[in-house]
């Protein structure tokens, strides 16, 4: 049995193969392709970030049998997010990255409206810039009907989606949008009226997971399993 974890980080993807007693068998890394839009707003673009993370998963995975590769884990950045089709799995909008500050006014209209220690209380965190919520409000000023039957998906779940046609999260990464209560474990009421109409991807407490993990059949074709319709 094989180990494959991947990290979709800020400026690389690095992806490694191990056994299941943790030797490391082999190694891929390629920087992360970042671009800026006409305005000044860094991006990434999903296709271009799926196509490098699935081809550091086929790198590693062409050193052993990919049948026996039973588990990819996946890590990212954590704030970084985009807007997918529900019903399509096409993307919405690109891939806002957590350091782009270009969602400053959005997080300054959710601390307004918000007691800090409530929400601190609630959500673990400041209000921030950073946070999908901010993010998802400044996207739909930019595009007013890119919320429309859309889900909210970080990097992490986005490179799952397209591994196994699942759209998922976990409460780590779904803790990084400031809208989820790591008091119940739920997404925040009160925050998704401030989105107004935006749609986070919501399970039943059953479907949540405590991590991300998939099992070798996704990688099965040497990292090109895109599950996408």
């Amino acid at each position: 049995m094989y180990l494959i974890g991947v990290d979709i980080g800020t400026t690389h993807c690095k992806t490694g193969l191990f056994g299941a007693g943790g030797a490391v068998i082999k190694i891929a890394s390629s920087a992360t392709p970042s671009r800026r839009d006409v305005a000044g707003h860094a991006f990434y673009d999903p296709d271009e970030l799926w196509a490098t993370g699935a081809a550091a998963i086929g790198e590693v995975s062409t050193a052993v049998d990919p049948a026996l590769i039973a588990v990819v884990g996946l890590s990212s950045m954590a704030e970084s997010g985009l807007l997918l089709d529900r019903a399509t799995g096409v993307p919405r909008s690109h891939i806002v990255p957590w350091f782009d500050p270009a969602s400053t006014p959005q997080a300054a209209t959710i601390a307004r409206e918000s007691e800090p220690f409530e929400r601190f209380h609630r959500t673990g965190l400041r209000s921030s810039f950073k946070y999908g919520l901010a993010k998802l409000l400044w996207i739909r000023e930019q595009h007013p009907t890119a919320h429309h039957g859309s889900v909210w998906l970080s990097v992490a779940d986005y490179i799952a989606y397209r591994l196994t046609g699942q759209m998922a999260t976990d409460y780590s990464l779904a803790a990084r949008t400031f809208a989820f209560r790591i008091d119940t474990l739920n997404w925040d009421r009160g925050r998704q009226r401030l989105a107004q109409a935006v749609e986070l991807h919501r399970r039943s407490a059953a479907a949540w997971l405590s991590r991300l993990s998939y099992r070798g059949a996704a990688v099965a074709a040497g990292g090109r399993a895109d599950k996408r319709r």
